[in-house]
């Protein structure tokens, strides 16, 4: 029984060092557009507050690797609702976005970002 144990502990150990799925770390794709997604529900939520952060949708159009090693450039496009309890309002916005990344062999650092093409829709 003991022997089990240990071998189940070992195991565990040996999935965490490998890793399951990528994380905002990850020097690769999955690990880039993890990243990307925490930024960006980091920005609409400090942009319209927490509650709409939760309803972030991101959609990746492409994801390319830089010249250099390291480098990536995403783009794509989010989608959130943001409801106005002062108006009584409810809007849909989407917008495009652009995200340069470096990945400095730790973690991914952000070399140029922007958002554009914000549309807003009433909800009925």
């Amino acid at each position: 029984m003991r022997k089990m144990g240990l071998a189940a502990a070992m195991i565990l150990a040996l999935l965490m060092l490998v890793g399951c799925g990528a994380d905002a770390t990850d020097n690769n794709d999955g690990g880039a557009k993890a990243k990307v997604t925490q930024l960006v529900k980091e920005s609409i939520g400090d942009q319209y507050g927490p509650e709409v952060a939760k309803t972030v949708k991101v959609h990746f159009t492409s994801v390319k690797e830089g010249a250099t090693d390291g480098r990536m450039f995403l783009d794509g496009s989010t989608e959130f609702t943001w409801k106005h309890d002062g108006m009584k309002k409810t809007w849909d916005y989407t917008k495009s976005f652009q995200y340069e990344l470096q990945h400095n062999g730790i973690d991914w650092t952000v070399r140029n970002k922007m958002f554009f093409d914000e549309e807003r829709t009433e909800r009925k």
